[in-house]
């Protein structure tokens, strides 16, 4: 198996004509980016979902798109907030429902200081993964019914095990991982996690998508490949030994260098 066969981009909808050839030579996995704004959301989202539906009338391959985070905590404890979580994701699944999504974004509620306290209390542990479960209860609901797949991006995690748990505790066949490789890297650095091939190593079959950037650890860059720290060797060997094909995403701030990511990285792949 080709393991990198469908390595593709996240781009907004302007930036569709310009990639769409190249995405669609090789079926590349498509992720829109443009429907994580509330303002958007709140406003005419239909008229920029629709320009991307025609735009993807013919589009071969897998599409998915970036959900909803700002200020969006899985696991809040209040009553009321959780039900503005849990709205504004399904929100997010009426787009993707309309687009053809068969994945979703989401970010994962656990920061350093929590990881600590749920690690070395069980109780807090348990209690955590119930508010998440009462957030997410609606929208897998809803991503089940429109064949849509939540996938929970690591942002501040320190440990993938953890992470794991909390989707497997969530026992739905809508939830699955999603790592990051930039920020797993940043958590490396600087608060001493495993480095993004052990979370992609962990994931193992829960694995459904991976974003792909690069950095220097310091702040969330995405850069172009190779051009930051992180051991992409280290990472092509875990993903090489993956008996499934999870969603590889190019997250580049420089759209203009997706296209010479992949390719950089397809050769790093021959040439280890």
């Amino acid at each position: 198996m080709d393991y990198l066969a469908n390595l593709g981009a996240a781009l907004m909808i302007d930036a569709l004509p310009e990639h769409l050839d190249w995405l669609s030579e090789a079926k590349r996995d498509l992720e829109i980016q443009d429907f994580f704004q509330f303002d958007l959301l709140d406003g005419d989202w239909q008229t920029p979902a629709k320009r991307a539906k025609e735009l993807l009338k013919d589009y071969p391959g897998r599409i998915g798109m970036h959900g909803p985070f700002w200020g969006l905590n899985l696991a809040n404890p209040d009553p009321r907030l959780r039900q503005a979580v849990s709205e504004r994701l399904e929100q997010g699944l009426e787009v993707a429902e309309l687009l053809g999504a068969t994945h979703m974004v989401i970010h994962s509620p656990i920061d350093a200081w929590q990881h600590r306290h749920i690690v070395n209390n069980a109780v807090q542990r348990a209690a955590t993964i119930e508010l998440i479960q009462k957030t997410l209860a609606r929208p897998l609901e809803r991503a089940k019914a429109i064949g849509c797949t939540l996938v929970m991006e690591d942002i501040m995690d320190l440990d993938p095990r953890l992470q794991l748990d909390l989707i497997k505790a969530m026992d739905s066949e809508a939830m699955r991982m999603s790592v990051d490789v930039g920020h797993a890297f940043c958590m490396h650095i600087q608060h001493d996690a495993p480095p993004p091939d052990q979370f992609i190593a962990e994931a193992g079959d829960y694995l459904e998508h991976v974003h792909l950037q690069d950095t220097d650890g310091y702040l969330d860059r995405h850069w172009p490949l190779g051009t930051g720290k992180i051991q992409w060797n280290a990472l092509l060997e875990e993903l090489a030994k993956l008996e499934h094909r999870p969603r590889l995403i190019i997250e580049l701030k420089d759209k203009s260098a997706v296209q010479s990511s992949v390719a950089w990285l397809k050769s790093l792949s021959q040439n280890p």
